[in-house]
């Protein structure tokens, strides 16, 4: 019902802007996520945490150069002020809620309320609320 993605943080005085800039870089993310995947692409020295907060935290107290983690994770930690910016975006891929399988009624009734709320604009309206943009809409 929303697009997100791996993106690259940095603090506010870091003249990294793309993966290119992440060579040679120590690049943190959280353990056994795909954000550690993503980071091992293109760097070598990847440093791993517990959680993407911890990572950010970390960031923002200047222990490494960037971190890979969710846009939207990365956006909450910059408004909760983490010394944290966000720069390229490197991927974005649809988010789903997690349904147990054997209520198929459950995820209908969820797609149609999901559906209205996309139709009548209330879903980009909270989503413009609370991440400055939509991210209910498919990427170009």
């Amino acid at each position: 019902y929303y697009y997100s993605g791996p993106q690259i943080f940095v603090r506010s005085d870091s003249d990294i802007k793309t993966v290119d800039d992440l060579k040679g870089k120590e690049v943190a993310a959280s353990k056994g996520s795909t954000y550690a995947t993503t980071a091992e692409k293109y760097t070598n020295h990847v440093k791993t945490y517990d959680s993407d907060i911890t990572a950010l935290k970390a960031l923002s107290e200047g222990r490494h150069d960037a971190v890979i983690t969710d846009f939207v994770t990365g956006k909450e930690a910059a408004k909760e002020g983490f010394d944290v910016k966000g720069r390229q975006l490197i991927e974005r891929s649809e988010q789903a809620v997690v349904l147990p399988s054997d209520n198929p009624q459950l995820l209908k009734r969820i797609n149609e309320a999901l559906e209205n709320l996309r139709e009548d604009g209330t879903l980009a309206k909270i989503s413009k609320k609370y991440f400055g943009e939509d991210i209910t809409t498919k990427p170009e």
